[in-house]
């Protein structure tokens, strides 16, 4: 997971003795992106364009993380600032050549569009506005949806907001995603952080979120989760 204090999170991986922790440090976020201006990220971190791709990656490369994250939001959505589908597309460029994963945030299908698109290795969440559009899936694509998670959103804010979220949506989108072959992970999006809009706890939610994907489909000898993550 990506964090706001990368000082603190980053020297807890890989420790003898303790469960292990993977983490991307700081996002590749837009400026004046929500999570700068609502959740604590430092404004400095803002890629501002292609050109900047390469020295953002490059410098989580030196703060030792073990993949990038990058906030995929609609570019065309009214009142959002979100990383333009050129900057995705060089953030991915650039963590592959320093032979990082690319991980991606999404929750519509815009966002999974510049995720495919972008050629990204793992994409978390799925959509709430709608059930995810069939040609958004493709061959060697690997999804965490953190339904606990969209679950939660959906219960606390779906209904504020101009476009409603359901969680139906969601958990039809992992259904289409499983008929697709694409690899599912479970992972709960588990946090404490008081400015999130929903903090599924660190231990029951992975029990919950297991439940959450049989009940989405994956069903069956072979069929359940391959891994577990966070």
């Amino acid at each position: 997971m990506a964090t706001q204090q990368p000082d603190e999170t980053l020297p807890l991986r890989h420790l003898d003795g303790l469960t292990d922790l993977f983490s991307a440090g700081y996002p590749a976020l837009a400026p004046g992106s929500a999570p700068i201006t609502e959740m604590g990220y430092p404004g400095h971190i803002a890629v501002s364009g292609p050109d900047a791709a390469e020295t953002f990656v490059a410098d989580r490369v030196r703060d030792g993380v073990d993949y990038l994250k990058i906030l995929a939001e609609d570019p065309e959505k009214p009142g959002a600032n979100a990383l333009g589908p050129k900057t995705v597309a060089a953030l991915v460029d650039a963590a592959h050549r320093h032979g990082l994963k690319a991980i991606g945030h999404a929750i519509d299908d815009a966002s999974y569009r510049l995720v495919i698109q972008a050629g990204m290795d793992i994409v978390t969440h799925v959509p709430m506005p709608s059930v995810l559009s069939a040609d958004l899936t493709r061959d060697g694509l690997v999804a965490c949806p953190t339904l606990v998670q969209m679950r939660g959103i959906c219960a606390t804010i779906g209904s504020t907001l101009p476009a409603p979220l359901d969680y139906e949506n969601a958990r039809a989108s992992v259904h289409r995603l499983h008929q697709a072959s694409v690899t599912i992970l479970a992972g709960t999006d588990a946090n404490a952080d008081p400015t999130a809009p929903f903090s599924p706890p660190h231990d029951k939610a992975l029990h919950e979120e297991l439940r959450l994907l049989v009940d989405a489909g994956l069903r069956g000898p072979n069929k359940g989760v391959g891994r577990v993550c966070r």
